[in-house]
């Protein structure tokens, strides 16, 4: 069985990114405060247990392959 693990940050990555996390592709108008926002909040859920799975990090990836306003998993 496979410990559950607390969230430890929050990644953004796009479809067309090759990179690591921090650097964005320009089409969609990411700062680099991103970053210390996402870390920010992973702070605060972690402080309140919120749990990941089996996984440290959450990646959101932003691309153009689904309809505007949609989220998919």
């Amino acid at each position: 069985m496979t410990k559950e693990k607390n969230i430890l940050d929050i990644r953004y990555y796009s479809e067309d990114d090759e990179s690591t996390s921090g650097q964005y592709v320009s089409i969609f108008k990411i700062g680099k405060e991103a970053s210390a926002l996402g870390a920010r909040i992973a702070r605060k859920l972690r402080g309140l247990g919120f749990s990941t799975g089996e996984f440290d990090h959450v990646y959101i990836n932003f691309t153009e392959s689904i309809p505007n306003s949609e989220v998919a998993l």
